[in-house]
């Protein structure tokens, strides 16, 4: 069962009722200044999946053609001799092309031989901004602004250290093993730099998103995470280190306040507080928002490839355990569908990961505080990088959540107790009969673990026609047996009670409780057959 914690999916996004975008398009020009002062100019046109296209520079033009699905493409590139594969990757406003020659051997791209280059799309305008791509593919830098790029960034395959400022940095970039020296230009959170290695120069642009860096080198991209520093002020006890302070990022403008309620809408700049889940948030200007079942639905209302959805809905009683757990499983919305394309990555206050679909991306990030927390999933057909500041606006606040006693007073009432749960359907007629009996037990231990058992039976029996060899009957029986034992964990997500069960095999489930006040509460909205105190949890 597909993990649906956004409360069977949120309504399928209220009915996306602020409206995702359907398609995104890499057809244009576009243009990269390499540093050698030559240009290079890349004309693509795209049309029912397939992508057709020049590269023309240093008076050479060279063909492509492949596939694309409106943010990535591959196929091939050739002149009248020669031919290679490429890989085109669209990441906010850069797009990315990656030439690599063909293995004679494998008849597959050779890695090794990969040349990357990055390219804008092509503008006449000469007014810039503070913060945006010029034409010659760099970015003017915000001098009012810390520099975030500045530091030490570590993942799992790449180290970054990043020195300078004022739009030009250099350092070193450390990739299996081996140290490189790069160099490279811009500013406000976004690098694009290159180095050599056996004599090959690489590109590759990085982005900076707080303490997170995502750095994209040969169309392949590389999660890093801001290196923890030694405080000079602080106490030098061997081992102990403090973490550098983090870019003071820039707070969504707020203009009034609203409590959060059902059927409620929201201008941009009101932050909405939820005093029963002790968090708020502030809706990004553009944005309009609706709420349902306590879980709130953003939207900017485009149709085009910008139009971006934010869902936002507070829980109470997660662990950072169960977050992971939770966030790492595939994430359906009935008419949606994401799976996750990362192990996710965060700290013991907010955890992020990535997802995306076969049209759209998402990215999901929760906040958790004392008891409680607030889960961001940011849905667009945007990169998942043009998606990510949405998502990790520093917006949200915490107070005491009014809910903790109540939780704690409903997980009591279902520890060391069964639920179970009698199916039965049959009917009759003059041709036959058909009948189909289901029994499935939880029994919920004290001591946090779960035992599932389930049966089934159908039987059916038809009545032949008369006549030859066909007079008489027929008829059958099938049963199926099931069972799984876990971790199981009930927490509150928007206005809703949620029994989680965190399945040995690492699947999870989720069953949603209500009728909580009667002495047999309902399961999924439906009665249970019966329930009371386990025998197998003693």
């Amino acid at each position: 069962m597909k993990h649906r914690l956004l409360i069977l999916t949120a309504l399928i996004l209220t009915a996306l009722i602020l409206g995702v975008a359907v398609a995104q398009n890499l057809s244009g020009t576009w243009v990269a200044k390499l540093q050698n002062g030559s240009i290079l100019t890349l004309v693509l046109q795209e049309m029912d999946g397939q992508i057709q296209g020049t590269l023309t520079g240093n008076g050479v033009t060279l063909q492509l053609e492949g596939d694309s699905n409106g943010v990535s493409a591959e196929g091939t590139i050739s002149s009248q001799t020669e031919q290679a594969v490429f890989q085109l990757t669209l990441l906010s406003n850069t797009l990315t092309l990656v030439i690599s020659e063909i293995d004679p051997n494998t008849g597959e791209a050779n890695q090794s031989t990969a040349q990357t280059f990055l390219f804008s799309r092509n503008s006449s305008s000469s007014n810039q901004t503070p913060g945006k791509p010029t034409p010659n593919n760099t970015v003017v830098p915000n001098p009012n602004l810390p520099d975030p790029l500045l530091g030490r960034f570590v993942g799992k395959d790449m180290t970054l250290e990043v020195l300078g400022g004022n739009g030009s940095y250099k350092g070193a970039i450390t990739l299996a093993k081996q140290k490189y020296a790069m160099t490279g230009q811009g500013g406000n959170g976004v690098l694009r730099g290159q180095f050599v290695a056996k004599g090959s120069t690489f590109l590759f642009e990085a982005r900076v998103k707080q303490n997170n860096m995502t750095v994209l080198l040969n169309g392949k991209t590389y999660a890093l995470s801001r290196q923890a520093v030694q405080n000079p002020n602080a106490s030098t006890k061997p081992g102990v280190s403090t973490p550098a302070p983090s870019t003071p990022s820039s707070s969504l403008p707020e203009s009034s306040k609203a409590e959060l309620r059902e059927q409620a809408q929201y201008k941009a700049g009101t932050r909405v507080n939820s005093s029963q889940h002790g968090v708020s948030f502030v809706v990004p200007q553009g944005f309009k928002g609706a709420t349902t079942q306590g879980i709130t639905v953003l939207g900017n209302g485009r149709t085009d490839a910008s139009g971006i959805n934010i869902l936002i809905f507070p829980f109470v009683g997660a662990n950072l355990e169960d977050v992971y757990a939770l966030m790492s499983k595939p994430i359906d919305y009935g008419q949606l569908s994401f799976s996750p394309t990362d192990s996710g990555s965060g700290n013991a206050n907010r955890v992020m990961f990535h997802y995306s679909s076969n049209a759209s991306n998402a990215v999901g990030v929760s906040v958790l505080g004392k008891g409680n927390g607030l889960s961001f999933q940011v849905i667009g057909f945007a990169s998942n990088a043009a998606l990510e500041p949405l998502a990790m606006a520093n917006a949200s606040k915490f107070s005491g959540a009014s809910l903790n006693n109540t939780l704690q007073t409903i997980r009591a009432g279902f520890s060391g107790k069964y639920l179970f749960a009698y199916l039965y359907s049959g009917t009759t007629s003059n041709t036959g009969s058909f009948s189909s009996e289901s029994k499935r037990q939880w029994d919920l231990c004290g001591n946090g673990r779960y035992f599932f058992e389930g049966k089934s039976e159908s039987a059916f029996n038809v009545q032949l026609p008369n006549g030859g060899d066909t007079t008489g009957s027929a008829g059958g029986a099938s049963q199926n047996q099931d069972g799984s034992n876990g971790r199981w964990e009930i927490l509150i997500v928007g206005n809703g009670v949620a029994l989680i069960l965190f399945k040995d095999d690492q699947t999870v489930e989720l069953h949603l409780l209500s009728n909580l006040d009667r002495k047999i509460p309902f399961l999924n909205g439906k009665e249970l057959g019966s329930f009371g105190a386990s025998n197998k949890c003693r």
